[in-house]
C-alpha cells in the first residue's frame, strides 16, 4: 500500500450540516438541511425567506452563497388520487406506537400528554423562552401546532413521518407541481427525500413523481459523474486535482497491521 501525492476526489466528500437558529453553516459544509433553521419548513414562502437570509449570512462570512446546497427534508405520500394518498398516510399513522410517541413528545416539549384525548386539538405551547431543553425540536412542534391546529393523533403522525419537514400528499402531478413551485421560487436547491415507509414510499416517488419532474426538466436523466460531489455540482478541491506535468510521488509504504512486517 502506498501513499500518493494527491488524494482522489472521493477523499473530499461534501459535508452535510444543519443550521439551527439560522447560524452560518460550517466553512466546509456543502449540503445544508434547511429545516434545521429552527422550525418547520413546510411552506414555500417561509423556506424561501429563510434561504435568502441564510445565503446572506454565507456571503457575509466570505463564501460564495451558491457554494452551499440548501436541501429541505421532503416527506411524500403518493397515490393515484389524493384520497388514496391520504389513505396511505392514515394507514401508516395507525401503525404508530402511540404510547411511545406520546412519551417522546413529552420529552420534546416538557408537557404531559398521557391523559390527552387523541382526537382533541393540542393547545399552544408556552413561549420557547420558558423551555429549558433543546429548543430546535420544541419550536418545530410549536409551529406545527400554531399553523395546523392538529389533534394529538395528527401531531404524532406529523412528527413520526418527517419531524416537521415539508409533507406533500397527493397525486404524482400535484406533488410535482409543488416541487416545481419550491424550486422555481428559490426556496431550495433540491430536497432531502425522507420516505415514510421503505421501499414502498421510495418506489412511489421514483416510479411516479420522478418521470413527471423529468418531463419538466426539473430532474436529471443521467448523472454527471460517479461521486455525490459530482451529483451536487460541487467542484473538486484543488488538492485533489493533479498538477499538469507532475506525477504523484509514490510516498512511503504503509504497513498493513493485519500482516507481519517481514512480508514482502
Amino acid at each position: 500500500m502506498t501513499r500518493c501525492g494527491r488524494l482522489p476526489p472521493r477523499a473530499f466528500p461534501p459535508v452535510p450540516t444543519s443550521t439551527p437558529n439560522n447560524r452560518t453553516p460550517n466553512p466546509e459544509s456543502k449540503p445544508c438541511d434547511a429545516p434545521g433553521f429552527d422550525g418547520v419548513a413546510d411552506r414555500c414562502s417561509e423556506c424561501r425567506r429563510r434561504c435568502h437570509r441564510l445565503r446572506g449570512r454565507i456571503g457575509a462570512a466570505g463564501r460564495e452563497p451558491g457554494s452551499v446546497a440548501i436541501l429541505p427534508g421532503l416527506v411524500t405520500y403518493v397515490g393515484p388520487t389524493e384520497e388514496e394518498a391520504r389513505a396511505k398516510k392514515a394507514e401508516l399513522d395507525s401503525l404508530l406506537d402511540t404510547d411511545a410517541a406520546i412519551a417522546q413528545l413529552g420529552v420534546f416539549t416538557g408537557q404531559d400528554y398521557t391523559s390527552h384525548d387523541l382526537d382533541v386539538p393540542v393547545a399552544d405551547l408556552p413561549p420557547v423562552e420558558q423551555f429549558t431543553g433543546p429548543q430546535g425540536r420544541y419550536t418545530t412542534v410549536q409551529r406545527i401546532i400554531e399553523t395546523r391546529r392538529p389533534t394529538l393523533r395528527e401531531l404524532l403522525g406529523y412528527l413520526a413521518a418527517g419531524g416537521g419537514h415539508a409533507t406533500m400528499i397527493g397525486t404524482p402531478e400535484s406533488i410535482a407541481d409543488r416541487v416545481e413551485e419550491w424550486f422555481v421560487a428559490g426556496a431550495c436547491d433540491g430536497f432531502n427525500l425522507m420516505c415514510p415507509a421503505y421501499p414502498d414510499s421510495l418506489d412511489d416517488f421514483v416510479d411516479l413523481v420522478v418521470p413527471d419532474l423529468q418531463r419538466r426538466s426539473l430532474f436529471r436523466t443521467a448523472y454527471p459523474g460517479r461521486t455525490l460531489r459530482d451529483t451536487l455540482g460541487f467542484p473538486v478541491p484543488a488538492a485533489a486535482r493533479p498538477e499538469p506535468g507532475r506525477r504523484a510521488s509514490p510516498g512511503r509504504r504503509l504497513e498493513d497491521p493485519r500482516r507481519g512486517n517481514d512480508d514482502p
